[in-house]
């Protein structure tokens, strides 16, 4: 039987958590951005998933959801993680917490999609489905970001900026 890709009804409170993807794979970073405007979810993107410029993505996510509280405050019902990711405690603490979790894996590869082994299933392709957007969703995770910046020392919003301008080098260079 073909995997499922539509997930029907979704929450509004949900996350996109994008890894590890091909540098030439801009096909799956549109379809990405473009599911989590329409869902109206927040991306939270490791630098090389090369999202760290799209509409929804957090700027230093991986630095708000290090901070214990911001996590159960802006904690998910669902988080769709996409490719390998991990390189943050706080971002496994986000998926480990989250109501439900659901894994994709673009590529096959040497490295999990699920880390945590939380996924209750594992993709092969972004699922799709029909989200209530809730504005006040998206907006509650920017306001936290930047609260958080604007509290953070200087050195953490530096590493998000060399992870941004390593992944500009690195796809001009394709």
């Amino acid at each position: 039987l073909p995997e499922p890709l539509d997930l029907g009804q979704l929450p509004a409170n949900g996350v996109f958590v994008v890894g590890d993807l091909d540098v030439w794979d801009e096909q799956s970073r549109r379809e990405i951005e473009k599911r989590a405007a329409d869902w109206g979810w927040p991306i939270i993107a490791e630098a090389t998933s090369g999202l760290m410029a799209a509409t929804t993505t957090i700027p230093a996510g991986n630095v708000l959801v290090d901070d214990r509280q911001q996590r159960a405050l802006l904690r998910p019902d669902l988080v769709i993680s996409i490719g390998p990711f991990g390189l943050h405690r706080g971002l496994l603490a986000l998926v480990d917490e989250a109501e439900r979790h659901i894994a994709v894996q673009l590529r096959p590869r040497t490295d999990p999609p699920d880390p945590l082994r939380t996924a209750e299933r594992v993709l092969s392709r972004l699922p799709t489905g029909q989200v209530a957007v809730d504005p006040d969703w998206l907006q509650r995770w920017h306001n936290a970001a930047t609260t958080k910046l604007q509290l953070t020392e200087p050195p953490a919003s530096r590493r998000e900026l060399v992870h941004q301008q390593a992944w500009r080098r690195l796809s001009s260079e394709r």
